[in-house]
């Protein structure tokens, strides 16, 4: 009842009320088909086939233990309840005098008695029976036939070579007996021929019968038996027509009774004549047998039982919820036939992956548990030699079939391997030792359960002893994961983490329900006001009769409106608040883009590439000039860094000029970062082992358990950078960059309280944390003589050491606080150039006005003077054609000097600092190319340490020149400005911290569900990232919806509250 909405959709309700409200047990224990007698009356009642389904199942034993003890028994059996079943839907449709019409008055009867009762429909499941016992005998001949003739190809055999030896001996008594017997030889001479000529008859006769039968027996009695089940499978359906022509007025209850107590079982019969055909014949050239056998068929069969379930919920939802009444029109209903069918099969998936498959698991462990299975070393080797020698088909899958073989990593079938009974797969890495020298491999092994993780290295030395005789395995640390050891469990912080999720997302439906129907205390408040209104003249009245609102009743609805999606979704799209830095919504996008692109490429390196030479090889990928763009998305990284320095410093500084408050200035970013911090950390720990399955998915286990089971705080509260000492070690190691970025936040004061009291002294503090951060990273690299190369021996050094150490990392920050102070005197010197040139406007307005007026004064004088002054008023012209021909001159070279001045400052200055930056930054990335490109060997400690100690604080200020030309300058043509400033980054630019949390989850369960190792190339890396990208911004959108903005809601209710003076 919460996922429609309609002008009937609400009359459902009272419908589930009477149905699953009163009658859910008898659906749930499949007798709701006799209970409640109405048929409208049943709980989802839909559900009737799986009640007769499983009283059929529950009384099957009946028919395959006859047809076991003796199959013309079983046959009879099954007969008799044939013709019980037809007998009863006679006795039925005379009884109640039914006539088959769906639409007629006995179409009540005709569902109540008939067409959800189990003995009247049990029919196509006998048909079912009949079939599969048929298949078991035919099949059994089939068999012993093949028998048979090889028993005969043998006997011939022998034979052959019997009658070589009885003619030889009759060769040599004919020699002895030749004179004797000429007479006699002849007589039989001709006798032979004749029978030879007989035989030879009898031979062609025969062959000529046998490919006759053959003809017979393979083409014309399967394709009669297609034939003509098709067929009746086409009356079955269009037998009616002629009575539904006649809207239920042409057939007689006898006529219905025929159609009724026949049509299913013929029905079964004939769907059972194609099944019949394709099982018992193999028909390798049937296009219709191809396309039914097809894989994609296969998962959607696995997902029919809940697509059953699930499709009339759907179409109920759907249905009851139009706005209009439907039209039946051929192509609409194709249409939504189609949307259902895709829908259906998309929730019958969620319900498969959230119930069904998990209870599939469970009812395995229970099994064995109740087994009570037991396993040493002996029992491991002696089962494993079982299945290689037993010749057996799950024997030959689990060793040939489900098991790794490729060198030096094949995960093998796993897939395989848990369809098989009794198996179970496991990881195994060992040294694979040919003639003294050691390869590390890593295989997939398909073992009986009885081999667990302490016994399968046995079963290896078995594998490896029969099948590679010139290996052994090497004195090499075995380390063996099987993933049967890993269980799916709800521990007490799985089942917290649940609750809160259902919370918090009970809390959105409700907020958005409220907003959607406009629910609010004020709202109401209000109607009972104008009520009032109406009812009374007195406005004074009116105030007494309006009802005070009660104070919890007012939290409680502004509480749930921080969760309401409309709210949230307007916050979500609403636009930048200062245009000037609007284009760093897309430089933040695309920084996180670049970021899930180079983690695309690192996560599944922890499973594995089937192309490691490839890639990692002494010519492979990573020294070609491309690989450059993946290892350079670290530098997405301190584009984050530059940014937080540059928005801290430029709003902290406007701020400090108003009104400024430290406390509230820390609030905000901790509050800002915790609850979604909090939350992801909580889902990473409890949730994310349910949600992935695989050959390696249940080693992350312990990860995770030795991680976030141990050092969850450090990384809540911001000093995992530093605690544990192994980036390794860290819980969520990706947020290192938040304890960074939080760090550097905490000392940010020092910045933009020194540039507030002094500017030139805050530039001057800024550069010496430059220098003090540039000198620590030269020591650094020298002290633990680090070589800049991701793959080298010093990677942990760098790692630890450097890469998360905030003294080594603030250089990009720092760069973002030069560039926000810079913009801060140029913005100011900017608005005091427009101030200067408005008061110039304002003085040469009153000057020209002085002017007017002393000219009127002039006039008047000249008129009086005229006379007297004509020969000075000549002298006056020339002087005055003089000086205007002089001011002219310098206001055309002024003019000429300002146009200059302007093509400089507003075109060369932001263009060539945009180009300077540009070229920088593909500096920064490529410089370390020619490293790459020696494997690490070409660099010393040195150039790795100037490039280390000078390329973060580069790629800072060359970003900051970007950011500062369309920052200052307006260039409204630019088209990479228009880009990077189009609101389609906005609501992403706001995702992006959410989106740097969950991303590495999604690309874990991902990689490490993976059946088989990950092939390197182009297109499926652009491909996952694609994915990667817009899975984690889905989710991130689900958290922010979730935690996220809800809590900045509440932020600001709790900055109001605490800033509200007290009476």
């Amino acid at each position: 009842m919460l996922l429609g909405n309609g002008p009937v959709f609400g009359s459902m309700k009272d419908f589930i009320h009477d149905t699953c409200g009163k009658h859910w047990y008898s659906s749930l224990l499949f007798f709701n088909n006799f209970y409640p007698k109405e048929f409208d009356d049943e709980c989802i009642s839909w559900v009737w086939y799986l009640a007769n389904d499983t009283q059929f199942f529950v009384i099957s034993p009946i028919f395959f233990y006859s047809f076991y003890l003796m199959p013309l028994f079983g046959f009879l059996v099954v007969l008799a309840f044939i013709i019980t079943s037809v007998v009863l839907n006679f006795w039925i449709v005379h009884h109640w005098n039914i006539v088959y019409y769906t639409f007629g008055s006995t179409q009540e009867d005709y569902s109540n008695k008939i067409y959800t009762k189990p003995y009247t429909r049990i029919l196509p499941y006998l048909a079912g029976c009949l079939i599969a016992m048929l298949l078991n005998i035919l099949q059994k001949v089939k068999k012993s036939n093949e028998i048979y003739k090889n028993n005969i190809n043998i006997n011939d055999k022998d034979n052959n070579d019997n009658k070589d030896k009885d003619k030889d001996k009759d060769n040599n008594d004919k020699i002895e007996k030749e004179m004797d017997t000429d007479s006699e030889n002849e007589d039989n001479q001709k006798l032979t021929e004749k029978t030879q000529l007989i035989e030879s008859e009898n031979e062609n006769y025969r062959k000529q019968r046998d490919w006759k039968i053959q003809i017979i027996f393979d083409y014309i009695i399967p394709i009669s038996i297609f034939v003509v089940s098709f067929v009746l499978i086409l009356v079955m359906v269009f037998v009616p027509y002629d009575n539904y022509k006649h809207m239920g007025t042409k057939w007689t209850v006898g006529e219905s009774a025929i159609y009724i107590g026949f049509s299913k079982l013929i029905w079964g019969l004939s769907v059972g004549g194609i099944v019949f055909v394709y099982s018992y014949y193999e028909a390798p050239k049937c296009l219709i047998k191809k396309f039914l056998s097809l894989d994609f068929w296969t998962p959607l069969a696995k997902l029919t039982y809940n697509a059953y379930l699930v499709h009339p919920i759907i179409m109920i939802v759907v249905s009851q919820s139009t706005r209009i009444l439907y039209n039946y029109a051929a192509m609409p209903i194709f249409y939504s036939t189609t949307v259902y069918v895709i829908l259906s099969y998309f929730f019958s998936m969620i319900v498969y992956f959230l119930v069904e498959r998990p209870f599939m698991h469970f009812e395995r462990e229970i099994i064995t548990l109740i087994k009570g299975i037991k396993s040493d070393a002996t029992t491991c080797q002696n089962k494993y030699e079982q299945e290689i020698f037993g010749g057996t088909e799950e024997g030959l899958e689990m060793v040939f079939l489900a098991t790794g073989k490729d060198i030096p990593t094949d995960l093998g079938d796993y897939d395989l391997c848990n369809m098989l009974p009794d198996a179970h797969h496991c990881v195994i890495t060992f040294g694979f030792n040919i003639s003294g020298y050691v390869i590390p491999l890593t295989w997939g092994f398909c073992l009986p359960k009885e081999c667990n993780e302490e016994y399968a290295p046995y079963a290896l030395e078995v594998y490896i002893s029969l099948f590679y005789s010139y290996a052994s395995v090497a004195d090499y640390p075995i380390d063996v994961y099987c993933s049967d050891t890993f269980k799916k469990n709800y521990s007490a912080g799985t089942i917290i983490t649940l609750i809160i999720i259902v919370l918090f997302g009970s809390f959105v439906i409700i907020g958005t329900i409220f907003k959607y129907f406009n629910i609010s205390p004020n709202s109401q408040n209000q109607l009972k006001f104008k009520q009032n209104q109406q009812n009374f003249l007195n406005i004074q009245d009116n105030e007494i009769q309006k009802e005070t609102i009660p104070k919890w009743k007012t939290i409680l609805f502004k509480f749930f409106s921080f969760y309401s999606l409309q709210i949230n979704w307007k916050k979500l799209i609403e636009k930048h608040p200062d245009p000037s830095f609007k284009h760093l919504n897309g430089i933040r996008a695309l920084s996180m883009f670049w970021i899930i692109f180079g983690h695309t490429i690192y996560f599944p390196a922890g499973v594995g590439y089937n192309n490691e030479a490839y890639v990692f090889g002494d010519n492979g990928q990573i020294t070609k000039w491309p690989f450059q763009f993946i290892l350079g998305a670290e530098f997405a990284v301190d584009t984050f860094f530059f940014l937080s320095g540059l928005l801290m410093a430029h709003f902290a500084i406007e701020k400090l000029q108003h009104n400024f408050n430290i406390g509230c200035f820390y609030f905000h970013r901790f509050w800002r970062l915790l609850p979604s911090l909090g939350f992801i950390i909580l889902f990473f720990t409890n949730i994310t082992m349910l949600l992935g399955n695989g050959p390696v998915f249940g080693s992350m286990k312990d990860f995770i358990h030795d991680t976030c089971g141990k050092h969850w705080y450090s990384s809540l509260l911001f000093f995992n950078n530093f605690y544990p000492k192994e980036f390794d070690d860290e819980c969520m190691g990706w947020v290192w960059y938040l304890a960074n970025d939080t760090q550097f936040f905490v000392i940010s004061p020092i910045f933009f309280y020194s540039f507030y009291l002094m500017p030139l002294f805050g530039f001057l503090v800024v550069l010496v944390f430059i220098i003090t951060s540039v000198v620590l990273n030269f020591w650094i690299v020298h002290h633990w003589n680090i070589v800049y190369y991701t793959f080298g021996s010093t990677k942990d050094n760098y790692s630890n050491k450097i890469y998360i150490k905030p003294y080594t990392r603030i250089l990009p920050y720092l760069a973002g606080c030069l560039i926000a102070m810079l913009l801060n005197i140029l913005q100011k010197v900017k608005k005091s150039n427009e101030i200067y040139k408005n008061n110039i406007n304002i003085n040469d307005k009153d000057n020209n006005d002085n002017k007017d007026k002393d000219n009127d004064k002039d006039n008047n004088d000249n008129i009086e003077k005229e006379i007297d002054t004509d020969s000075e008023n000549e002298d006056n012209q020339k002087l005055t054609e003089k000086t205007q021909l002089i001011e002219s001159e310098n206001e055309n070279y002024r003019k000429q000097r300002d146009w200059k001045i302007q093509i400089i400052f507003d075109y060369i200055i932001p263009i060539s600092i945009f180009v300077v930056s540009f070229v920088l930054i593909l500096v920064m990335v490529f410089v370390p190319y020619d490293n790459y490109k020696h494997m690490g060997t070409k660099w010393t400690v040195g150039e790795s340490a100037i490039y280390i100690g000078f390329s973060k604080f580069i790629w800072g200020l060359s970003v900051g020149g970007i950011v500062f030309v369309y920052s200052y300058y307006e260039a409204p043509k630019c088209l990479i400005k228009k880009f990077l400033s189009l609101d389609f980054w906005t609501p992403l630019a706001k995702l992006t911290y959410n989106a740097y949390l969950i991303h590495p989850i999604i690309l874990i369960i991902v990689s490490y569900s993976s059946r088989i190792l990950y092939n390197y190339a182009a297109m499926p890396i652009f491909y996952s990232t694609t994915v990667y990208i817009i899975l984690s911004y889905f989710f991130s959108m689900i958290v922010y919806f979730l935690v996220e903005r809800p809590f900045m809601h509440f932020e600001r209710e709790i900055i109001t509250f605490v800033m509200k003076p007290r009476k």
